[in-house]
């Protein structure tokens, strides 16, 4: 009995210290992770150094996204994660004509995966 007592005491301990190591990663998780925030694609490249020109090049060389209609958009194996959304924006052309234009932006989420990604190479 006392050393089945010494075990669950060990393993209790154990158990509190993975606690407290994955409490920053649960924190970020729900904090960041899951913020409905988003972020332009130059600015992912810039934390890369790199434009986002390159940057969209190297993720369409790796089969995440190509463009289409002028708009770059996720392949269908990524496009139902949470990584990117597209934006559509209205602005007034050089002749004053209400225009309107679409644009990918990335999630946090899709944001570490690009880094993920690029710290494979």
């Amino acid at each position: 009995e006392r050393a089945e007592k010494a075990l669950l005491s060990s393993r209790l301990e154990i158990q509190g210290r993975v606690i407290q190591e994955a409490a920053p990663k649960v924190a970020y998780y729900q904090e960041v992770l899951q913020s409905d925030s988003l972020i332009a694609t130059t600015v992912i490249a810039k934390d890369l150094g790199m434009s986002a020109s390159a940057l969209n090049k190297i993720l369409n060389q790796r089969g995440i996204l190509y463009k289409c209609a002028g708009v770059w958009v996720l392949y269908e194996k990524y496009q139902d994660r949470g990584y990117s959304k597209t934006k559509t924006i209205t602005y007034s052309d050089n002749q004053d004509v209400t225009r309107t234009v679409s644009h990918t932006y990335w999630t946090e989420m899709g944001r570490e995966f690009i880094h993920g990604l690029l710290k494979q190479t």
